[in-house]
């Protein structure tokens, strides 16, 4: 949902929390749904690193990656949306 896409932006307050791999998990479909794979497929990196333990360095810039290409792709959709109202 639009809800759980915005929660993403909590990301940043939440990268060691232990529930950071399960909120991953929890919106990665979201972005499927509305076509982002690419967001997807970063998410699962995400939450995959986190429940591992691994590769925790990078958490913070794959973070980043999703909020610039979400914000990206909100304006797109926003835009879509008023074309067709």
């Amino acid at each position: 949902t639009a809800y759980e896409i915005l929660a993403w932006l909590e990301f940043r307050r939440v990268l060691f929390r232990s529930d950071l791999k399960n909120i991953a998990h929890r919106i990665k479909p979201s972005y499927t749904y509305v076509g982002l794979g690419n967001i997807h497929k970063l998410l699962a990196e995400i939450e995959d690193n986190s429940s591992k333990k691994t590769n925790l360095e990078a958490i913070p810039e794959l973070i980043n990656t999703v909020e610039i290409q979400s914000q990206a792709a909100f304006k797109a959709l926003e835009a879509e949306l008023v074309k067709l109202r």
